[in-house]
């Protein structure tokens, strides 16, 4: 047991997140090796779909599914409504399992449910970091819209690892604001972080369940759920959750080259069964904001440099000669300062006669 925050933090980055060897209730799992043979199966297949869990083990999983099967090329592939129940229908969804090996996830769905097309409502590009604000909040609003969510937020990740909400979107009832509101970097560890890269999005259906255990006929290791749309949630998220009074959420990853920029993250007051259709039509918008958020990081990148590379070609033939540096201090100075938001800047060249080191400082207010 932790005994300082120190130590908290430290089990928490250690917490085996894809290695948990459960999911959650709101759906079933098989798990196949190479050979297509089920490894392990969560013990509510029974009341998900049909059968006695362990009966499954050793063997292929059943013939309605395995037609799907020869449509797998090793990425995650989605079949809606696939399946038929006596009051409803299951989605069927194959993922890779990292080292070999597929999940197999039985989810409840809503059929043939018509999503209208929202890209005529976005931009096709960023310009401005206003541009980008103004798009931050037009796609977070659009997907309180189309949830119905307490509460949807962008939660910005800063250079210190800490987040910041700089959009928010929230029903009447929703308590509060987060708006403008920082988190420590600990809020999401790394190997959480880390998760969110390799996959679209998050779910948590409800923070109440109680996660379902995978079991196996000869006692296997568990499976790598990593990609896995059920995967149990960690009890230290789940109760930070519930002190939230968030009962479900899903977060979906903005992401940079090989870095988890920001989340947006939507909280919702109930236990909610986000259908796999909403998920995936808001997660090819985020892709779509994604990008164009790349794009802009990119040509703010190419902007700068070649800002500064003039500006130092500038002063660079200014001080050539080093009599009279002193001459341009001031303007050289005062750019700095602004160019890189500081409040002090020092010049220091050697003495000629005494070898020692001449500095000028010049520090705003002072």
């Amino acid at each position: 047991m932790a005994t300082s925050t120190s130590e908290f933090i430290t089990q928490c980055e250690q917490e085996e997140l894809h290695l948990t060897g459960a999911i959650q209730p709101h759906g079933a799992v098989f798990v196949l090796d190479h050979d297509y043979q089920v490894t392990h199966v969560s013990v509510n297949m029974a009341a998900v779909w049909r059968g006695d869990a362990r009966s499954y083990l050793g063997r292929q999983i059943p013939p309605q599914m395995r037609g799907l099967l020869k449509q797998y090329t090793g990425e995650r592939i989605y079949f809606a409504a696939e399946l038929e129940r006596e009051n409803d229908y299951l989605d069927v969804i194959f993922s890779p399992v990292p080292g070999g090996g597929i999940v197999v996830e039985l989810m409840p769905t809503q059929r043939e449910r018509r999503i209208p097309s929202a890209m005529s409502r976005f931009p096709d590009a960023i310009h401005s970091h206003d541009e980008m604000r103004d798009y931050q909040q037009l796609l977070i609003s659009y997907i309180a819209e189309v949830t119905k969510a307490t509460r949807v937020m962008y939660y910005e990740f800063l250079g210190t690892g800490d987040g910041e909400v700089t959009a928010e979107a929230k029903h009447e009832r929703a308590n509060g604001s987060y708006l403008q509101l920082r988190f420590p970097a600990s809020d999401i560890p790394q190997i959480a972080r880390h998760l969110y890269l390799q996959n679209p999005w998050r779910a948590i259906y409800d923070t109440q369940a109680t996660a379902v255990p995978l079991v196996s006929a000869e006692d296997l290791p568990v499976p790598d759920l990593t990609h896995a749309e059920l995967r149990s949630v960690s009890p230290v998220h789940l109760h930070y959750l519930c002190n939230m009074k968030v009962s479900a959420s899903v977060s979906w990853p903005i992401a940079g080259k090989n870095e988890l920029l920001a989340l947006i993250a939507l909280h919702h007051d109930e236990p909610r069964a986000f259908d796999y259709s909403i998920l995936s039509h808001i997660s090819e918008l985020v892709k779509d904001y994604n990008f164009a958020l790349r794009d802009f990081r990119t040509q703010q990148r190419i902007e700068m440099h070649e800002r500064m590379q003039h500006q130092f070609n500038y002063f660079h033939q200014q001080l050539i000669n080093r009599e009279d540096y002193e001459l341009y201090w001031q303007e050289m100075s005062e750019w700095l300062m602004q160019e890189f938001a500081c409040d002090g800047v020092m010049i220091s060249t050697p003495d000629k006669s005494s070898k020692l080191a001449w500095k000028l400082s010049l520090k705003r207010g002072k």
